[in-house]
């Protein structure tokens, strides 16, 4: 899904202090962010992915496990989109994008310096 290569891209090519926070089922939970990232929210964009091609991707590497089911990457992909929306994040669909053109958006809509 890309969010560790995002924020090593925009560490190694921008100098930009980034981490990935992945959404764990308690998160998904609650409408409120998780309180590790409270005290950031205007720092924060929220990362999607079809849920489609986020069951390939952990297939590959959990294959046979609930995690990779595809019932339960809609069910997250869902409710970290409504997560993200209730909580007004900016959001990017990652399905189809470079790493690159991630880290170009993200600089662009949070008004990063290039």
């Amino acid at each position: 899904s890309g969010k560790t290569p995002v924020c090593l891209y925009l560490a190694m090519q921008h100098g930009i202090f980034a981490a990935n926070y992945p959404l764990v089922e308690a998160d998904l939970q609650g409408t409120e962010l998780p309180a590790a990232l409270r005290p950031f929210r205007r720092k924060l964009f929220g990362l999607t992915i079809e849920p489609q091609r986020l069951q390939l991707i952990r297939a590959r590497r959990h294959s046979g496990r609930q995690y990779a089911q595809a019932d339960q990457c809609r069910r997250e992909v869902a409710r970290a989109e409504e997560l993200f929306a209730l909580n007004r994040l900016p959001v990017l669909d990652t399905t189809a994008i470079s790493v690159e053109e991630i880290a170009t958006r993200i600089i662009a809509a949070l008004g990063l310096r290039e």
